[in-house]
């Protein structure tokens, strides 16, 4: 929400250019004005224009690329167990 009244965490559930859908266990009031936060994109400004069950939707101010936020965000570090070990195996020396 803006100006730090709340801070939840949704599961969003469907993302278009101008919209969500999320579930929440808070009960939002049509017309709330929120922040979202969505990884790969600035934060968002938008409000609240529905609520049933749990779930609730969101018109944004401006729209979004969907497709910037599915993106797959890659570590800025490569963690030891997936980095990638020397394939080669000693040879058999005869002689």
């Amino acid at each position: 929400m803006l100006g730090g009244v709340a801070l939840e965490s949704v599961r969003v559930r469907n993302l278009s250019p101008s919209g969500m859908m999320a579930e929440t266990s808070i009960l939002f009031v049509v017309g709330t004005q929120v922040r979202v936060e969505l990884r790969g994109i600035d934060p968002l400004t938008g409000r609240v224009v529905w609520v049933t069950d749990g779930r609730m939707g969101i018109a944004f101010d401006a729209e979004v690329d969907p497709r910037r936020v599915r993106r797959e965000q890659k570590p800025s570090v490569t963690p030891p167990y997936l980095r990638q070990v020397n394939a080669r195996r000693p040879g058999l020396k005869i002689g």
